[in-house]
């Protein structure tokens, strides 16, 4: 996701990007690899891999247009509203076409599904999803991606707390990776933006040559 974002934006708007930000990019990149990459003679999907290669892909295309172009509702809320509308309407048209209505089986329906379904309309939508949809609005785009590699982490983190996964050398080595390039990417950021306002403060052309890296924050 971050690695696409600075693709496009570069390919789009020619936004630049400095060379610590590049550098905590392909950093990261390298610690998730690290940390999700299979041990032992796992066999990979070259399906399963293409599809995790293409959706964020499309994700990044969707930031870039919800952050730049998108003519968005003024409130937050209803901006959600309307992409998961359109999502759940995709998503029952491929229920549909795979034949999965008449596969249902509401008898099969566990509590543990329905936990989980609860935790994805409270925690995963109404709370991630429209956090995600302000910061679009507020934050630079190389900032919010950063979240793609933090992820991997916690989940990790989760399982070896919820499910007793056991925690090795590689996966401590790769979170560092991680949470090291996390790093590089927001103190790079915090010192263009320090950058940026004290070259308004004595020249606004000026700030405006210099750039702020990927994008100003739009007004909400």
């Amino acid at each position: 996701m971050p690695v696409w974002l600075a693709v496009l934006g570069w390919i789009y708007f020619r936004d630049r990007l400095p060379f610590v930000v590049i550098a905590g990019i392909v950093l990261g990149l390298v610690g998730v690899a690290l940390l999700v990459w299979p041990a032992g003679g796992v066999a990979f999907d070259v399906i399963g891999i293409g599809a995790l290669i293409v959706a964020p892909f499309g994700w990044a295309h969707g930031s870039l247009f919800s952050a730049r172009a998108a003519d968005l509702p003024r409130r937050p809320f209803a901006s959600t509203a309307i992409q998961m509308l359109a999502g759940s309407v995709a998503l029952f048209a491929e229920g549909a076409v795979t034949g999965e209505f008449g596969r249902f089986d509401a008898g099969a329906i566990s509590g543990a599904s329905i936990s989980a379904l609860v935790y994805l309309i409270f925690i995963g939508s109404l709370l991630a999803f429209n956090a995600y949809a302000w910061l679009l609005r507020n934050a630079p785009l190389s900032l919010i991606g950063t979240y793609a590699y933090v992820n991997p982490v916690v989940a990790v983190a989760l399982g070896a707390i919820i499910l007793s996964e056991p925690i090795t050398a590689r996966t401590l080595l790769a979170s560092a990776v991680i949470l090291v390039a996390v790093a590089m990417i927001v103190t790079a950021r915090g010192r263009s933006a320090r950058a940026v306002r004290a070259a308004v403060a004595v020249d606004p052309e000026e700030a405006v040559a210099m750039g702020d890296l990927d994008r100003a924050p739009r007004e909400p």
